[in-house]
């Protein structure tokens, strides 16, 4: 069943309200997911006795924001049942004095946003097992953000696996190209002193951009982001908020 986000942020049921200008439309796949899997967007039995809550789903079409539901509503015990939690790793766990480091997240992205771009986050750990994609820049810092940048932090291993296809020297030596085995040191001296590039890269890095794009509706900028897993990530820049767990999370 496919539902509608009024511009008011109202939500109603698709096929028993019709669109109005400023509607954002939700599929069946993503309300299957919103609804049932997370059940982060909530309603009513179809069928209530008369005088008890709203009247019953079948009768106002109306779904609500777990937290946001209307205190009249009798909400369907289903969704008052936390869904069982996954089995994603969860980000290392820093110390005191790595949390002070760090300056606090304050996501800007708002809500419905933080839902959709939540559900695009599991959709690329789905597609890149074992790493985590975060939330990072100024959408992260606070709600006034020109992009919504995504890193996908991989090792330099799960790179050459998913989208590897060759490296580009920081600052090659032209001169030296006719030396024997230049190009093969070439590449090596590469993988510890610059980023990788290559098609695939390219390929991948635009598909996901776009997805995240039409998923959320907000300018989502997807990269990878090379690391090594000796490094702690408290030692980047900024706030850094993990994207795709049950209902999102923030990173320790």
């Amino acid at each position: 069943m496919a539902v509608r986000v009024r511009a008011s942020g109202e939500v109603v049921c698709a096929a028993m309200h019709p669109e109005q200008e400023g509607d954002r439309y939700i599929d069946d796949g993503l309300h299957y997911r919103l609804a049932v899997e997370l059940r982060v967007l909530v309603t009513e039995p179809m069928i209530l006795e008369e005088g008890e809550g709203l009247g019953g789903h079948s009768k106002h079409g109306l779904w609500w924001w777990r937290g946001e539901e209307d205190d009249r509503a009798a909400i369907d015990q289903f969704y008052r049942e936390d869904p069982e939690d996954d089995a994603e790793p969860e980000p290392p766990e820093l110390t005191e004095e790595e949390r002070q480091k760090r300056p606090p997240a304050h996501v800007g992205v708002g809500m419905p946003g933080w839902i959709t771009l939540t559900l695009f986050g599991r959709l690329v750990r789905d597609a890149f097992p074992g790493a985590i994609p975060y939330l990072v820049g100024s959408a992260a810092r606070g709600k006034e953000w020109r992009d919504v940048d995504v890193r996908l932090m991989v090792t330099a291993d799960q790179y050459e696996r998913w989208v590897g296809e060759g490296w580009r020297s920081s600052s090659p030596n032209h001169e030296a190209a006719t030396e024997p085995n230049y190009f093969d040191a070439m590449q090596e001296n590469s993988k510890v002193n610059s980023m990788p590039t290559g098609r695939r890269r390219t390929a991948v890095t635009l598909a996901f951009a776009e997805l995240g794009r039409q998923m959320t509706g907000m300018p989502v900028d997807f990269q990878f982001d090379l690391y090594d897993p000796d490094e702690p990530l408290s030692q980047r820049d900024g706030p850094r908020v993990a994207l795709g767990g049950v209902v999102g999370g923030f990173a320790d």
